[in-house]
């Protein structure tokens, strides 16, 4: 990168460049990921327990993602989600199953 003293965007880049370094030199580099936005090109360390994360940021580029999902299932006719239900879970096309004594 040059030397700090060098040019205005050579002095910008030191911090990032030096930040990057430190974080490769520890144990979190292994948890470094990319974000599953389309187009996003972020990278972010996963501190989360048990699931991994998928987004940088929940607000960015989780929302875009979710709320997408939640449309396109919004504009399908009912008797289609509910079928797809069905199919999911493995039940006949006639409901859930009944417990004894039904």
């Amino acid at each position: 990168l040059g030397d700090p003293d060098g040019d205005n965007l050579d002095r910008m880049l030191w911090p990032v460049a030096s930040s990057a370094g430190d974080l490769l030199s520890t144990k979190h580099h292994r948890n470094v990921r990319q974000c599953a936005g389309e187009g996003c090109d972020l990278l972010f360390v996963d501190r989360s327990g048990g699931s991994p994360r998928k987004w940088c940021s929940m607000r960015a580029c989780g929302n875009k993602v979710k709320s997408l999902r939640h449309y396109h299932r919004s504009i399908k006719p009912e008797k289609e989600r509910r079928e797809e239900r069905f199919r999911e879970k493995g039940w006949a096309a006639f409901g859930p199953p009944r417990g004894r004594g039904s």
